[in-house]
């Protein structure tokens, strides 16, 4: 006679099953977000790569910000209602890939420029003007000009796809929460770190800060 499973041992072999899964799980989600924190961290690597190709091609300039105008690196002519709008933006040539503009993780996509990219541009590069374009040079190599905005203020922060890189009135933070706490930054040459909405205030208010002090006068 073939001798078959009891009962008891089938259960004892799903209860096993089950713990392995409980226990397995919870740590392919954290990888499945390391890896969404990767992929976002790379989008900004690429648009700042692509920020200092533009320079180079247009005599060391940053693109606009987009700050008070129509034009600027996300859209032009205030095309701004959904996400194949970026192809408007003047580092659409350079960077041709809607996913880049865009995080994996932001689901969101109700308000102003959020329809076309989880990032911001600060409007320091052009001394939050509209009338003045600061060259690449101009600041310092580790000056921050893109972070990974927060989804959850739908103000004006999100209106432009640049803004002051400062807390709103009420205090709220401009960075994303979606990665358990921590963003990414894109500096002037390119590199991009991993900071926390703490670390971010920090250089906020730094007395050399890497976000407020412009070259013309200081900090805003």
């Amino acid at each position: 006679m073939k001798r078959a499973f009891t009962l008891i041992e089938l259960l004892v072999v799903v209860a096993i099953i089950g713990i392995l899964a409980s226990m397995l799980l919870p740590s392919l989600a954290k990888a499945r977000e390391k890896a969404q924190f990767a992929l976002c961290k790379n989008n900004q690597r690429q648009i700042g790569v692509a920020t200092n190709i533009y320079g180079s091609d247009d005599n060391d300039y940053f693109p606009h910000s987009t700050w008070a105008t129509n034009t600027g690196w996300l859209y032009s002519n205030n095309q701004k209602s959904s996400q194949a709008d970026v192809e408007t933006g003047t580092l659409w040539k350079l960077l041709e890939t809607h996913e880049a503009y865009r995080c994996p993780m932001h689901l969101k996509k109700t308000h102003g420029t959020q329809k076309l990219t989880s990032y911001i541009m600060t409007g320091a590069v052009n001394d939050f003007s509209d009338q003045i374009w600061y060259k690449i040079s101009q600041l310092p190599s580790d000056y921050i000009i893109f972070w990974e905005a927060n989804e959850d203020h739908e103000g004006n922060m999100w209106n432009d796809g640049t803004d002051y890189p400062r807390e709103d009135t009420n205090g709220n933070a401009k960075l994303t929460m979606r990665h358990g706490g921590m963003s990414s930054i894109t500096a002037v040459d390119g590199h991009v770190e991993a900071i926390s909405n703490v670390g971010f205030v920090s250089e906020l208010n730094a007395s050399a800060s890497r976000l407020t002090s412009c070259p013309t006068h200081g900090s805003h």
